[in-house]
């Protein structure tokens, strides 16, 4: 695995994720296999994350449940990029989230 700063990292990573043939239904199965590498880096896994996960389809639940149990505590704020860290800072301290889906789908992750 080529040693990389972060920055450079997360874009030589999300190209291959998007460039891999069956489009946002393939990203999160490319997004798994990719960051296996990358283990020891949770800073590069949470930030190719945050940025990438609106474009996945076909999420492996079982999968991504055990990662993001995994990389919980190693999470920080500062991974959020731009727009989306200035919307997290500005929610209250709780607040309540509805989530739609088909209804004939298995409730996964959201």
């Amino acid at each position: 695995m080529p040693v990389f700063p972060a920055a450079e990292a997360i874009k030589v990573l999300s190209t291959q994720m998007r460039t891999t043939p069956g489009g946002s239904a393939a990203r999160p199965h490319a997004f798994l296999k990719i960051t296996r590498n990358y283990r020891n880096r949770p800073d590069i896994v949470w930030r190719l994350l945050h940025q990438e996960w609106s474009g996945f389809d076909a999420i492996p639940y079982a999968q991504f449940g055990q990662l993001l149990e995994r990389l919980r505590p190693h999470w920080r704020r500062a991974y959020i990029p731009g727009d989306d860290l200035r919307t997290y800072d500005a929610l209250p301290a709780e607040f309540e989230v509805w989530r739609g889906q088909d209804a004939n789908a298995p409730h996964g992750l959201s």
